[in-house]
């Protein structure tokens, strides 16, 4: 039975010492299957997707590649406490200021002078009767 990429790059990480580029594993995979250049360079985006779903494998840095069961959990396991915090949310409405104030925009509650000149228009307005005449 002909044995899958996955199965094969699993059996070469088991084996090896140490995580291997993702390179290097497939070049690997591919002569351990007998696989073409070409054939290899074909199915390369499609293994890597494979490789990143399949709960075995675990990407260590800089694209090196390693069963999950060599890698201590500490090293691979993220707290999203500490992915998301509060200042990264802070850093992100300075942007955004930062941004608008490049752009001419306003603050929506910030009040501008023409705000105000609305409002005094707005109370001699008031002060004039259904007549017509100003009281």
């Amino acid at each position: 039975m002909k044995k899958s990429m996955l199965d094969v790059a699993y059996e070469i990480l088991e084996r090896s010492d140490k995580p291997l580029a993702f390179r290097d594993m497939l070049n690997k995979v591919a002569k351990k299957l007998d696989m073409s250049e070409e054939d290899a360079r074909d199915k390369m985006a499609q293994f890597y997707t494979n490789l990143s779903l399949d709960g075995r494998f675990v990407c260590c840095t800089d694209n090196h590649w390693e069963v999950r069961n060599k890698v201590p959990f500490d090293q691979v396991h993220i707290d999203m406490n500490d992915a998301y915090n509060d200042r990264e949310d802070e850093e992100e409405e300075e942007n955004v200021d930062d941004i608008e104030k490049e752009l001419g925009e306003e603050d929506p509650n910030e009040s501008s002078d023409f705000e105000n000149d609305d409002e005094e228009d707005d109370a001699e307005i008031e002060e004039v009767t259904d007549d017509g005449e100003a009281e």
